[in-house]
């Protein structure tokens, strides 16, 4: 499911910050066994025991990393 975070930051920082720009950073790197454990330990999702079967079959799996960079410039106080 994708969420977009990025509505709530801008309504959280709007009073004294104006979005200047934006821009979505992506990688799709091939990860084999010990670095998708680590990447899922760093997650919940690594902790759901409905997902342990899945997790002691992966060998190797390409997988999307994405990051939304947002860049403010303060505003003039009133």
């Amino acid at each position: 499911i994708a969420r977009d975070r990025v509505p709530g930051v801008l309504a959280e920082h709007d009073e004294r910050f104006t979005l200047i720009e934006r821009a979505t950073v992506r990688e799709r790197p091939r990860l084999e066994r010990e670095s998708l454990l680590d990447l899922l330990r760093s997650t919940y999702r690594g902790e759901r025991t409905s997902a342990a079967g899945r997790i002691e079959t992966l060998a190797g799996l390409e997988v999307t990393m994405a990051s939304e960079i947002l860049i403010f410039s303060p505003r003039p106080r009133r």
